[in-house]
This record gives structure tokens, C-alpha cells and sequence, in this order.
């Protein structure tokens, strides 16, 4: 009962610290995207690289099989234990939401990219049709240049 009252009381932590964290994205930038992610990123790749399916789906499709199995066992005794399930759910949720931040969210609170490349952020959706059409101009030409048969996909030689 006391580790689910501390996590549940941690969870309020991490909501403050994580929005705290989005007013600073230079310092997101620099020790978590740039420092913390890079590495943990590599090590899933090392670890579940060779799986060749999204791992991360597995895992949330087992959470939500859990959360509902765990919500049927407790039908009954809901209105009774309200208290220690609502405890249990925020615990289980604090848990979630210090993995799902450590792990990739906090990618959210960094630089935009737009300021990182001096771009400006505003745009006409005309603009945006005309970009998109010059790239599918030139990536065609790349195509064919490559490959003269423009309805053959590209293999490359590289691994």
C-alpha cells in the first residue's frame, strides 16, 4: 500500500518535472536528446533490432490485454476497494508514464526543428503544394536516373 501511495505521489512529480522540462529545450536538446537518448536508443536496437516488428506495439497491446483483465477481476469488488484500485491505476500509470517519457516523449520538449534550421513556421497551404510538387519532380528525376524503368523499385547494393 505504500509503494502504490509513493508512485501515485510520484506521478504528480514527474507531470510537474516533465512540464518544467518543456520551458528549458536546450536543455532537452543537450542531455536527453543529445546525450541520454542517443545511448538508449542504441541499446534497443541492439536488443530487440532483430526482432524486424514493432516490439513497442507488442508491449502496449499486452498493457491494455493487463489493464483490462486486471479491471474484470476487480468488477466486483469495486465499489468497496475504490480507494486501493483508484491507488493501484495511478500507481500502474505513474509507472507508464516515467517509461514512456525516459524512453522517447521527452524527443517533445526539445528545440522544433524549425527554429533549430531557421525556417520560418508559417506557411500557405499553396506553398506547401508547390514544395511538395517540386520534391516529387526531383525525386522522379533521381528515379530515373537510377533506374530506367520508372515502374521498377530501387534495390540498393548497401546494407
Amino acid at each position: 500500500m505504500k509503494k502504490k501511495k509513493v508512485l501515485a505521489l510520484l506521478l504528480v512529480v514527474q507531470m510537474i518535472i516533465v512540464n518544467v522540462l518543456g520551458l528549458f529545450p536546450d536543455f532537452v536538446e543537450r542531455f536527453y536528446s543529445n546525450g541520454i537518448f542517443p545511448l538508449l536508443s542504441k541499446g534497443s536496437r541492439v536488443l530487440l533490432g532483430w526482432t524486424g516488428i514493432s516490439i513497442g506495439d507488442i508491449i502496449y497491446f499486452i498493457a491494455i490485454i493487463l489493464c483490462l483483465r486486471w479491471l474484470w477481476l476487480r468488477r466486483k469488488t469495486w465499489r468497496k476497494e475504490y480507494k486501493d484500485n483508484l491507488l493501484t491505476m495511478a500507481a500502474a500509470f505513474s509507472i507508464f508514464y516515467f517509461l514512456f517519457n525516459f524512453l522517447w516523449a521527452l524527443n517533445y520538449r526539445r528545440v522544433p526543428l524549425h527554429e533549430k534550421m531557421g525556417i520560418g513556421k508559417d506557411y500557405e497551404l499553396t506553398e506547401l503544394v508547390a514544395f511538395t510538387k517540386r520534391l516529387i519532380i526531383k525525386t522522379n528525376a533521381i528515379h530515373a536516373h537510377i533506374e530506367k524503368n520508372d515502374s521498377v523499385k530501387i534495390v540498393s547494393p548497401y546494407t
